[in-house]
């Protein structure tokens, strides 16, 4: 998920990644190796919902490929919500898609049309009535909510301990084999109030192929 492309990007504030600094040294060293990375907020929700759901479960690659097919199939430079709720199901699941990813993509386009789901007012929302809120729409589960959150709507407080990726960062930069629940709890509560920005280093440092080379 974390390769999703934010239209809108904001910078970090110093202020931020200092305190950060100061409440772990392992989080302190990628900062002072990485640049300051720019926080995801993008301008059309729907859009990278429908391209999640796609992507559940699959390789980057093939959800591209997917994505692609959609929206050639659909005559689209995107998931237009008019055509694909007008998609048939044989028509989309011959791009690849899985009958529940087919049928979640329907109504999910159903509902945008017809003004049943809004997005206009997820600002005004804390974080867990946003993840509420983003889990009633079909196909929506937890680990694709807090993604959106992040990814989409650039909110600043998501710490998945269901985002493999995030795991795998946060135990490649402190030399861990395994990380606990509980572990990565108190994690979450050191980074408060800003456990996206420490999410985004993390990335970060489990996308990079040369972080072993780095010596603290």
């Amino acid at each position: 998920m974390c390769s999703l492309k934010p239209i809108n990007d904001m910078k970090i504030d110093r202020s931020i990644l200092e305190y950060l600094a100061s409440r772990d040294n392992d989080l302190a060293f990628l900062i002072s190796i990485y640049p300051n990375p720019s926080f995801p907020n993008s301008n059309n929700i729907y859009q990278d919902i429908v391209e999640t759901i796609i992507g559940q479960m699959l390789s980057k690659k093939a959800a591209d490929t997917i994505a692609n097919r959609v929206k050639e199939k659909l005559g689209s430079s995107t998931f237009d919500a008019m055509k694909l709720k007008q998609a048939s199901r044989e028509e989309l699941r011959a791009c690849g898609l899985s009958y529940a990813k087919t049928d979640n993509l329907i109504q999910l386009a159903l509902d945008v049309s017809q003004d049943k789901i809004s997005f206009s007012h997820l600002d005004e929302l804390a974080d867990e009535e946003v993840l509420r809120y983003l889990m009633n729409i079909k196909g929506v589960g937890p680990w694709t909510s807090e993604m959106i959150a992040l990814f989409s709507l650039g909110r600043q407080n998501i710490f998945s301990y269901l985002d493999v990726a995030l795991k795998n960062g946060i135990m490649k930069a402190k030399g861990y084999k395994t990380i606990s629940q509980t572990r990565f709890e108190q994690l979450r509560k050191k980074y408060n109030p800003y456990g996206s920005i420490a999410s985004l280093y993390f990335y970060h440092c489990n996308d990079d192929p040369s972080f072993l080379r780095f010596t603290k």
